[in-house]
């Protein structure tokens, strides 16, 4: 069946691929783009640039129930029912958690498309939403995380799901609770194919790290990887937030809460009124049941006007509003909620009395849902645009910033009254509402237009399943002197990091150059003959590999800084030790240190590099920048050989001429480097300035999850076709490409009788000569295609850092 399906009053294209849908809940802006920024979510940005991107506002209250069924309803809590994670049943006289489906009011787009033989899987991270969403759903798969383990092909569609994953049971307060949903969506797609897929993962990461920090990163990197994965499984990739967060502490990491029962209870009679905080479920160890969204029963006794004026009064209150106002401002259930909607200012949560709320256990400080418009924004971008918008009905969204509301929409139809965007549609006289938006691109867009009543969506209106026109990209480009600013920056790191990884080959081409004396040297070369100096070569090799997957995570963690001045300061000392020592033990021994030391070199410069050029310049920057192995390998031996064997007639100069020079660079790169373009001062495009920059600094040690996740990297890493096939084809060049660097000067001279040894160092650097041009083409070449073929890889050492 190919006709749209009307699920509550909206018409609904049938996707044409597999579409899947990725709620990070939680996930406020700054979460993204601090990521992006440090270089750790490198799918994403290409993603932000080739696919849509679209801001709105949460639906209210911002928490989880409330949010995600409005993604899967397509309207807002006025028609579907529910309004927090709890509320007071005020006919039954007792407060009741909202995950019990007969509280729902409305279908979802998963029960619906699946009546009508869609496939639809549904992954929830916490079992409380798992009802609610799969209610009504028809032969599709629905389960949590947090009960995996008890999935079976009876109950939820699919069984053994830790088997399919490869994963352990995680915690329900844990990052692998997420990680855990992400995979066995990437699983379920590869292997059955649904039409629709919902993945709903936990704001656990969100209540306790802020923006950019360590922990934040590494949990937006796993899920980067993972959007990757499902984009290359052919999907229409949609990723959005149900609600934002927000710091909840002062300056000293004491939580700033408003106790409102305490509050009541001193102007009216004791236990009178009842505060409930919809924010309340099964899992508060995090939060603590506290947020900035509460509502209040009053007596029947009890004049409104005066205790809404006393709650205005407090410290720490943005807003109170009767049931009234609250139901059409926000379009709630007006039966669901209190006489009074209390809302806190951005920084504050509401509380009812301090022996309810147990944070002495709090390792981080508080943070939390809602207090004021910043913390509803949520943002949604999707992969694959498409030409053609089949609908007549444009697409907007709206940004809510103060009592300012800005609209951004897309319509590739002729204007028409009839095809008025939703959100510029005229409205009525009386109060101004907002129009509650899911965020979801082509899945449910604004819950419901702001004329309609809350009761009765407008009939007729169209949204595309998965195949909108997506609108330009939401940047906000630097222009004078910040843009030139920024381009000061990116001169000054090219030429730093392309003078530091040049600077590597003065230390690692030494060993070359020196050869040649060591074999003429009687004093040493029956202890370091060519069969023992090979051996030490492969030593170094082995080394070096190994290196290579170890400073890529610890560029992430600690910054590209400490981890190539670290390498530098290693690389010195074992060539000062090999220029002092003939002991082959020694030898061997500071090479497996060179080894180590070299490899800090490429991973994180190609870090620093990514994080300050965008990537629809990187391919050229890159190919640019990669010259310096090639000119490395070109300047380094003649320079070398000149020292050891012109100046000095030892081949020991070779290593000590080699650390100096390397030294110099050092002391360059130490002084004008940076991290990133956070640490130089620059906020680009839609980088957020709230947070403070955390570039480089030491990250906590890593706990489990977080370990976790690196191994679990690995593991798809080898399992990636792409990555597999650029290996073994690097793999295969390698050995051309080290014998003319490790022994070139050798063989040479060997062949060549007659020249010097100065001659014999000179021979091999036309292999470098040579390797200047090629990656300059090769970059071209990666950006020219990247529009048609998708990014061209330059090689595995490009590629790897990014899926490390």
């Amino acid at each position: 069946m190919t006709e749209p399906l009307t699920v509550n009053g909206r018409r609904y294209h049938r996707p044409r691929r597999p579409v899947v849908v990725v709620c990070i809940d939680g996930s406020e802006d700054a979460y993204h783009e601090r990521a992006i920024a440090d270089g750790r979510m490198p799918f994403l940005e290409r993603m932000l640039h080739a696919g849509s991107d679209l801001r709105a506002d949460c639906t209210m209250p911002s928490f989880t129930n409330p949010n995600n069924l409005s993604i899967a309803t397509g309207v807002p809590p006025s028609v579907h029912g529910i309004c927090g994670n709890y509320f007071y049943d005020t006919a039954a006289g007792t407060e009741v958690m909202m995950n019990d489906p007969e509280l729902l009011r409305a279908p979802t787009l998963f029960a619906a498309f699946s009546q009508q033989g869609s496939k639809v899987a549904v992954i929830t991270a916490k079992d409380k939403l798992r009802r609610l969403l799969g209610n009504g759903l028809v032969d599709g798969i629905c389960f949590s995380a947090e009960k995996a383990d008890q999935a079976t092909e009876e109950e939820n569609g699919i069984g053994k799901v830790l088997a399919r994953t490869g994963m352990e049971l995680p915690s329900v307060y844990s990052a692998e609770l997420s990680e855990l949903v992400m995979a066995a969506g990437a699983d379920i797609l590869d292997k059955d194919r649904p039409d629709l897929m919902y993945l709903s993962l936990t704001d656990y990461i969100q209540h306790k790290h802020a923006p950019g920090s360590p922990v934040a990163n590494d949990f937006y990197a796993m899920l980067d990887h993972y959007f990757e994965r499902v984009d290359a499984l052919g999907a229409v990739l949609v990723v959005t937030a149900d609600h934002g967060m927000n710091a909840k502490a002062d300056r000293d990491g004491n939580a700033r809460v408003v106790h409102l029962q305490d509050v009541l209870d001193a102007q009216l009679e004791r236990g009178s009124a009842r505060v409930v905080l919809p924010i309340t479920d099964p899992y508060t160890v995090h939060h603590g049941a506290l947020g900035s969204y509460a509502t209040v029963h009053l007596p029947e006794h009890a004049d409104s006007g005066t205790v809404t004026a006393r709650l205005r009064a407090l410290e720490g209150v943005d807003t109170v509003l009767t049931r009234d106002e609250a139901a059409a401002r926000f379009e709630l259930p007006g039966d669901r909620i209190g006489d009074l909607v209390v809302i806190a200012e951005r920084n504050t949560v509401l509380g009812t009395t301090p022996a309810r709320h147990d944070i002495s256990g709090f390792t981080e400080p508080l943070r939390s849902h809602g207090g004021g418009c910043p913390s509803r924004r949520c943002r949604s971008s999707r992969t694959r645009p498409y030409p053609v918008c089949p609908t007549d009905t444009a697409c907007a969204t709206s940004t809510r910033s103060g009592s300012a509301r800005r609209s951004r929409q897309v319509s590739r139809s002729p204007p028409d009254p009839s095809s008025t965007p939703v959100g510029d549609r005229p409205r009525p006289p009386g109060p101004a509402r907002r129009a509650p938006s899911t965020s979801v691109r082509g899945l449910a867009m604004p819950a419901a237009a702001p004329h309609a009543s809350p009761s009765a969506p407008d009939e007729g209106q169209d949204t595309a399943m998965a195949d909108l026109a997506p609108p330009q990209p939401h940047r906000t480009p630097l222009t004078g002197p910040a843009q030139a600013g920024a381009v000061r920056w990116r001169r000054r790191i090219f030429a730093v990091t392309w003078l530091a990884y040049a600077g590597f080959y003065f230390v690692r081409q030494a060993f070359s150059v020196a050869k040649l004396g060591i074999l003429d040297d009687p004093a040493v070369n029956t202890v370091l003959t060519e069969h023992a100096l090979g051996v030490i070569d492969a030593v170094y090799l082995a080394a070096y590999a190994a290196g290579q997957f170890l400073w890529g995570m610890w560029a992430d963690r600690f910054g590209p800084r400490v981890v190539v001045i670290g390498g530098m300061i290693g690389a010195i000392a074992a060539a000062c030790v090999m220029g002092l020592s003939s002991a082959l033990l020694v030898f061997g021994g500071a090479m497996v240190v060179q080894g180590l030391a070299q490899s800090a070199g490429w991973a994180p410069l190609c870090k620093n590099m990514g994080s300050f050029f965008p990537v629809r310049q990187r391919g050229r920057a890159l190919g640019l920048w990669s010259t310096n192995y090639a000119f490395g390998g070109l300047a380094a031996p003649p320079f070398l050989g000149w020292i050891a064997y012109s100046l000095f007639d030892s081949w020991r100069a070779a290593f000590f001429s080699g650390a100096a020079t390397l030294g110099a660079v050092l002391l360059l790169f130490a002084a004008f480097q940076k991290n990133s373009p956070r640490d130089a001062g620059i906020v680009e495009d839609d980088a957020p300035t709230g947070e403070p920059a955390r570039g480089g600094r030491p990250a906590p040690a890593m706990e489990t999850g977080e370990r976790r996740h690196g191994i679990a990297l690995y593991r798809e890493t080898l399992r990636d076709r792409m990555v597999l096939t650029l290996g073994a084809t690097y793999f295969l060049l390698k050995p051309a490409r080290y014998a003319i660097l490790l022994w070139g000067p050798v063989l040479v001279s060997r062949r060549l009788p007659d020249i010097d040894k100065v001659g014999a160092v000179l021979v091999p650097i036309a292999f470098g000569a040579a390797g200047v041009l090629a990656p300059i083409g090769v970059g071209w070449v990666s950006d020219a295609g990247q529009s048609r073929l998708g990014r061209v890889p330059l090689s595995v050492d490009e590629v790897a850092p990014k899926v490390l």
